[in-house]
């Protein structure tokens, strides 16, 4: 859904210097709800989960309002001091954009920093659901947020411009979170602020949340180096970026979220049992799963991706410049789906260890990296030469973590997950040699009809090549499929 928005966003001011203002302020926002809620997850869920196992009802309960009552207040203050300093925190931020770009950007923060208090309340909502085994809720949380923002293009920008869809975002994640209250009346929690704060659970969660939150932040910081790298060549650049994001975190979100939010309990379930065969076999698993999707995932945006662009975008304001610019970010983007899926999954296995300093460490290296291969690249690829560092940095973290989990934990990757990398390579190259004779083809045929047909046949050709490369995992989700099918419709 946060496509769909971007597609209406896109329409009514294109890579306007409005919009990269609005993307600009986005970022603060957008970084708290980055880092705070899978940092909520990682030190709240275990604790939450404990006593949800031991029967301990009430005290599950308590630690929820004492943990909403310090996060609450802790991000009240940080809302406070941000719009108080939003002109200089602007202005550090992109210090290439025009002064009257940067004032605008300022005010749009102001209107967006609420949004802060209900992030946090959808961390909290989110991890205590996903204790009860509720995941579907807070998943249509995001949907909510985007069809509110959606609705506030038309209700809101005709009278007041780009700050009507500020003021739609805040809405948005207001909506997002409330979404999710009646749930949890009905396990009896409440928002009552709960002031004992001596509390031996609650201080084991502030002591692994600080690292976590520390560590997530780092991480995160690479939404602001980005637009601080960016802004030396203008707005629209800021705004084709944000564009190209949109795009390849689709997959991201579907892919790496299916996966993702289901192993951190698995792991931390496995590891405190000490079933350390189990818990690498599953991680494992999931390693392979993901570049089963994300490889010709990664593939086809290379090979359509100007065309995806042209079909999601190109309308209104959105002209064909930035179409282009917005390729430009995009390909180098989609470069980094399989290091960041694979950086999201051996983090969570960090925390599952209870080891959150790890993370922290190489996601300062990660920066460093991000920051001087961007600048390498920027002489010569211009902003897209910082789409391609981001990549490059997060292939640098995922190197390190490797390393240091298998160090940790012994050997988590073998036959299988080799095995399943040279076939799916294999199969992607078959995949991109089709789509690219298909688009000879179909080049007069218009996007609407090109662009999906082209994916159609390259998930077909793909899925083809790997059962015919007799895949392992492939061929197990394919006999799955098969026995879900009544008898008459069985191969």
């Amino acid at each position: 859904m946060g496509l769909v928005r971007s597609i209406f966003i896109s329409h009514e001011f294109g890579t306007s210097f409005e919009v990269g203002a609005f993307y600009t302020a986005f970022t603060i926002p957008n970084l708290v709800f980055l880092f705070v809620p899978g940092a909520i997850n990682a030190v709240f869920l275990p604790s939450l989960k404990k006593y949800i196992i031991q029967g301990k009802f009430d005290e599950a309960r308590a630690l929820f309002q004492k943990v909403l009552t310090v996060s609450l207040l802790i991000y009240s203050l940080f809302t406070a001091v941000a719009w108080l300093y939003a002109d200089p925190i602007i202005a550090w931020m992109t210090p290439g954009i025009p002064v009257h770009e940067q004032k605008l950007a300022a005010n749009l923060l102001r209107w967006m920093l609420p949004s802060n208090l209900f992030i946090v309340l959808i961390g909290l909502f989110s991890s205590t659901l996903n204790v009860h085994g509720q995941f579907g809720l807070p998943n249509f949380g995001s949907i909510v947020n985007s069809l509110i923002v959606i609705f506030s293009i038309y209700l809101f920008v005709p009278l007041l411009g780009i700050h009507g869809l500020a003021i739609g975002t805040t809405l948005g994640f207001a909506g997002a979170a409330l979404i999710m209250l009646p749930a949890l009346i009905r396990k009896r929690y409440s928002l009552a602020p709960n002031w004992q704060w001596r509390d031996p659970e609650l201080k084991k969660i502030g002591e692994r949340f600080l690292p976590i939150l520390l560590g997530s932040l780092i991480t995160s910081l690479n939404e602001v180096i980005e637009k601080f790298l960016t802004s030396d060549f203008g707005s629209d650049k800021i705004a084709a970026l944000s564009y190209a994001k949109q795009i390849y975190q689709v997959p991201l979100a579907v892919f790496v979220g299916a996966f993702a939010m289901p192993i951190f309990p698995l792991l931390v379930e496995l590891i405190k049992k000490h079933a350390w065969q189990e818990a690498k076999s599953a991680l494992e698993k999931t390693l392979t799963y993901m570049l089963l999707l994300l490889l010709p995932t990664t593939a086809g945006l290379w090979v359509l991706g100007e065309k995806i662009v042209a079909l999601l975008f190109q309308r209104g304001q959105f002209d064909a410049y930035s179409t282009h610019i917005t390729t430009l970010g995009l390909i180098f983007f989609a470069l980094g789906l399989y290091p960041l899926a694979v950086r999201d999954i051996l983090t969570r296995a960090f925390y599952a260890l209870e080891n959150t300093v790890i993370p922290v460490v190489v996601g300062v290296i990660q920066i460093a990296a991000y920051v001087l291969s961007s600048l390498m690249f920027a002489r010569y690829l211009g902003f897209s030469g910082v789409a391609l560092g981001w990549t490059v940095g997060a292939m640098v973290n995922v190197l390190l973590l490797g390393m240091l989990l298998w160090k940790k934990i012994g050997r988590f990757v073998g036959r299988v997950y080799l095995l399943s990398s040279i076939k799916a390579s294999v199969a992607t190259a078959g995949m991109v040699a089709a789509l690219k004779g298909m688009l000879i083809v179909t080049d007069d045929w218009p996007l609407f009809l090109e662009v999906p047909a082209a994916i159609l046949l390259g998930a077909m050709v793909y899925g083809g090549l790997l059962l015919m490369l007799k895949e392992e995992l492939t061929v197990d989700v394919w006999i799955r499929l098969l026995k879900r099918l009544p008898k008459g419709l069985r191969l």
